[in-house]
């Protein structure tokens, strides 16, 4: 018996006992949207497995597939005999995992973009602390509430900086960066 269906008798049981107690009209319009509920919910998640699978596919389609067909053929743009384009564009992505963070964020300050990097100081604090939140971090230090400091680069902001920067041929450690490059195809409908 699977989990679900074993729910679905939970409910029937409960419901069963609880007869006697509450008009029986009720109860069936409970169990009826309890197991709604529960079919809801599964549905939900067959939907988000499925749109998983779909982008899975649609990124290997966009990115691969399509890509190769063009190369075979030698062409970069082509317009179908139903008026869509095909065009296959050239592309770079890019982003800091937390292993590489404090070493690829020393490398931006050493080679002044620095001003990538976005700082942010939260500190936990209670109502009876309002006006502490508004301080400064040496404030914070200086009475000893605990916080929390994070340190990123925005990640539009890298794939914008490591494509210009490789556009400009500059030398960027591009495993500090996750540097990944790309071809997709992009499809433009006729009209």
């Amino acid at each position: 018996m699977t989990e679900r269906e074993n729910q679905f008798d939970a409910f029937d049981e409960a419901a069963g006992e609880a007869k006697e107690q509450v008009g029986e009209d009720r109860l069936e319009t409970i169990s009826r949207l309890a197991h709604r509920q529960v079919e809801l919910e599964k549905e939900l998640e067959d939907l988000a497995e499925q749109q998983k699978r779909v982008k899975k596919e649609l990124i290997r389609v966009a990115q691969v597939d399509l890509p190769e067909a063009m190369d075979e053929v030698g062409m970069a743009q082509l317009r179908l005999a139903d008026g869509f384009e095909v065009d296959i564009q050239e592309g770079v992505d890019a982003s800091i995992n937390k292993a590489n963070a404090g070493e690829a964020h020393a490398w931006l300050e050493e080679h002044g973009f620095g001003d990538l990097i976005k700082r942010e100081v939260k500190a936990n604090l209670g109502r009876e602390n309002q006006d502490l939140a508004r301080a400064l971090k040496t404030f914070l230090e200086q009475e000893g509430v605990p916080y929390d400091e994070k340190e990123a680069v925005h990640p539009q902001t890298l794939k914008r900086f490591v494509r210009e920067q490789l556009e400009k041929g500059v030398d960027i450690p591009e495993d500090l960066f996750g540097v990944f490059n790309y071809r997709k195809a992009k499809i433009t409908p006729a009209g």
